[in-house]
């Protein structure tokens, strides 16, 4: 049951790994940030015990295992502006950069809903009645006297179930993530790095990469087709219709 499990999360990688990349060869400029371990305290008696156990032969290839298995980074499903993201190896996330103001919004929830307008439009999203969510604001400020730009994150109210459309929305259950709120330095590079979110043990990644199953359909990328005729090229899109 449990590889059954990853490998369907494997596939979801995958399936979304691709269907990001043609979206993401039309961006000039990058939204990134990373997911970390969220640091924990063993106790004396825990640690005594673990390096009791870690004597026995062949114990210690199966700790450092599952050490990286439980390093929960990896396979968490974001999305912004219309585009759907999952975390590597690494916890890093990255979308195409879609808006220019110096705010945006961090949210946390399991259940987002899509609410349509016509045929196959999406108007804006909700999250579910009843679904946890935190919400955290992220504003870029500049230092007036050294002229250092930093981030500001504050934790932020949620007027209605509305989720803002300048927002980075982590599909997952907040209680396993530690915003930290605060200032943090921005790094002088060329992408808008967001300050690093935390992951504490415990989160649900399997399940929760199941439920994307019902929303990623709503994030496919629209083909193109393109035809050579003697003075242009024509571009057909498939809409659905």
């Amino acid at each position: 049951m449990a590889r059954m499990k990853n490998n369907i999360l494997l596939f979801l990688i995958i399936v979304t790994g691709f269907g990001a990349i043609p979206n993401a060869l039309y961006a000039t400029q990058l939204l990134t940030f990373f997911f970390k371990p969220y640091p924990a305290e063993l106790s004396h008696h825990k640690t005594d015990k673990k390096l009791a156990s870690l004597a026995k032969p062949g114990k210690l290839n199966r700790e450092m295992i599952k050490l990286l298995v439980q390093k929960k980074v990896a396979g968490i499903f974001s999305t912004y502006y219309g585009f759907l993201a999952i975390s590597d190896l690494h916890g890093q996330t990255t979308f195409p950069l879609m808006h220019a103001k110096p705010l945006l919004y961090i949210a946390i929830s399991q259940k987002i809903s899509p609410i349509t307008m016509a045929y196959n439009t999406i108007d804006h999203w909700e999250f579910v009645e009843g679904s946890p969510v935190a919400l955290y604001s992220v504003e870029k400020k500049q230092d007036p006297g050294t002229k250092i730009n930093y981030w500001k994150v504050s934790a932020a109210q949620q007027k209605n179930n509305i989720v803002p459309l300048d927002s980075v929305t982590i599909l997952a259950h907040p209680k396993y993530f530690y915003v930290p709120e605060g200032i943090s330095i921005i790094k002088d590079i060329s992408q808008t790095v967001l300050p690093p979110i935390y992951v504490k043990p415990g989160v649900h990644i399997t399940h929760d990469a199941l439920y994307i199953l019902n929303l990623i359909h709503f994030f496919s990328w629209v083909p193109h087709w393109f035809k050579q005729e003697p003075k242009r090229v024509t571009i057909y899109t498939n809409t659905g219709y």
